[in-house]
C-alpha cells in the first residue's frame, strides 16, 4: 500500500483520538512505528501531529479538532439504545466498546440492572427472546459483567445450566441441538469460557476436550466439518480456549504456517472479514509468531477497508466495519480491532485487553 496513503489514514485517526479516548503512542524522540513512517523520520511531530499531550505542534492544523470522542460516541450510542429499547445485548456490546477505550459507562448501574433482568432462570442469557440459547452469548454477557466488577453472587446462579453440560458428551449434544452449523469449536468456546469466567476453574471434561482438539486438528470430522487448524474462525476460537486454560497449542509451528498461508491477497483472513482479521493478529501475537510482514498487510487492510465514519443523532461516530462492503460501524468487532491497534503500537491502552481471562492449575 502507498505509504503516503497509509500515513494520511493514520493521521486522521490520530487527530480523532487525541483527547478523551485514545492517543498515539509517542516518545520524546517520537520514534514509534507510526511516526517513523513519516517523511521527516525522527522529526515526525511536524508531519504526524502527535506530540502525545493532546496538543498539535506548530505547523499542524487538525481539520476535525472536535472529533476526539468519535470512538466513545459509538459506545454511548449503544448504551442509550440498550436502555431505550430495553435490549440487554446492546448493553453488553456497549460495555465491550467502553472497556477497550478505558472508559466507564455513563449509566452503569442501569445497564447492569438491564442485563440482570434479562437472565433466564437457569442462569443463561438469550440474545433475543425468540432465539434458542447460544452459549457464547452467555459467556460474553458474563465477561461484560466481570468487566463491570459485578459480584456473581448477585445474579441468578448458572449451576442449573452447567449441570446439564458438565460432561464432554453433553456439551457436544448441546452444540448439535442449539448450535450454528459448521461452528463446532466456535460454540464450544462459550462452554469453556463459562467455566473459566463464572467458576474460575477448568471444566470437568478437560481431558476429553483436549483429546478431541488433537484428534481433529488436521483431520476433518466424518460429517465433513473442517479440521480446526484450517478454518480461521474455528482456529481463533480454539486457540483462545487453549490460551484461557494455559494449554500449549499442539504443533504450534505448523499452525502458524497454515495461518500465514491462508492470508488473502488484500491482507485479510476469512474472506475479508474485518473482525476475524483482527482476531487472527491477536492469535499470532499470542503464539509469538514471527509475522511482521503479514501483520502489517492485515493492518493496512483494516485501515483502508474497514475504517469508517458516520453520523448518528448529530454525533460523529468512527470505528470499524464487519466487512469492507458494509457502510456502518459494527459494534461487534470494533473493540477487537481497536485492541489489535493497541497491541501493535498504533494507539495507547492496555495491550492485554480482551486477552486477560486465564485459568491455570
Amino acid at each position: 500500500m502507498n505509504k503516503k496513503i497509509l500515513f494520511i489514514g493514520i493521521l486522521v485517526v490520530a487527530v480523532i483520538l487525541l483527547g478523551g479516548c485514545l492517543k498515539l503512542e509517542t516518545t520524546t524522540e517520537c520514534g514509534n512505528s507510526v511516526c517513523e513512517s513519516g517523511e521527516n523520520g525522527n522529526n515526525c511531530p511536524e508531519d504526524c501531529c502527535a506530540s502525545g499531550d493532546g496538543v498539535c505542534p506548530a505547523g499542524c492544523t487538525p481539520e476535525n479538532d472536535g472529533d476526539c470522542d468519535c470512538y466513545l460516541n459509538l459506545a454511548e450510542t449503544l448504551e442509550d439504545y440498550a436502555l431505550k429499547k430495553e435490549d440487554f445485548w446492546y448493553g453488553v456490546l456497549a460495555t465491550d466498546n467502553y472497556n477497550v477505550l478505558g472508559e466507564e459507562l455513563r449509566r452503569e448501574d442501569e445497564i447492569i440492572q438491564l442485563i440482570k433482568k434479562a437472565q433466564n432462570a437457569d442462569g443463561t442469557w438469550n440474545e433475543r427472546p425468540d432465539k434458542l440459547h447460544y452459549a457464547p452469548n452467555t459467556a460474553r454477557t458474563l465477561m461484560a459483567l466481570s468487566r463491570l466488577n459485578v459480584d456473581f453472587s448477585t445474579i441468578k446462579p448458572l449451576e442449573p445450566f452447567l449441570e446439564t453440560v458438565d460432561t464432554w458428551d453433553e456439551v457436544k449434544e448441546d452444540v448439535r441441538e442449539y448450535g450454528v452449523p459448521n461452528n463446532f469449536w466456535g460454540e464450544v468456546w462459550g462452554y469453556i469460557t463459562l467455566w473459566n469466567v463464572y467458576k474460575n476453574e477448568q471444566p470437568p471434561y478437560i481431558k476429553e476436550f483436549y483429546q478431541e482438539v488433537i484428534d481433529y486438528q488436521f483431520e476433518p470430522y466424518e460429517d465433513g466439518t473442517s479440521a480446526w487448524a484450517y478454518d480461521s474462525h474455528q482456529r481463533n476460537h480454539l486457540i483462545d480456549m487453549l490460551r484461557q486454560l494455559c494449554i500449549p497449542v499442539p504443533r504450534r509451528d505448523e499452525v502458524i504456517q497454515i495461518i500465514l498461508q491462508q492470508q488473502g491477497g488484500d491482507g485479510s483472513w476469512e474472506n475479508s472479514n474485518c473482525g476475524e482479521t483482527a482476531q487472527t493478529i491477536l492469535i499470532l501475537n499470542y503464539l509469538n509468531a514471527s509475522a511482521d510482514e503479514a501483520k502489517q498487510k492485515a493492518i493496512d487492510f483494516i485501515w483502508n477497508k474497514c475504517y469508517v465514519e458516520m453520523n448518528i443523532d448529530d454525533k460523529k461516530i468512527c470505528g470499524f466495519k464487519g466487512f469492507p462492503d458494509e457502510e456502518r460501524v459494527s459494534s461487534n468487532p470494533n473493540p477487537t480491532v481497536i485492541a489489535i491497534l493497541i497491541q501493535e503500537g498504533y494507539l495507547t491502552g492496555d495491550p492485554s485487553v480482551f486477552m486477560t481471562r486465564q485459568f491455570c492449575e
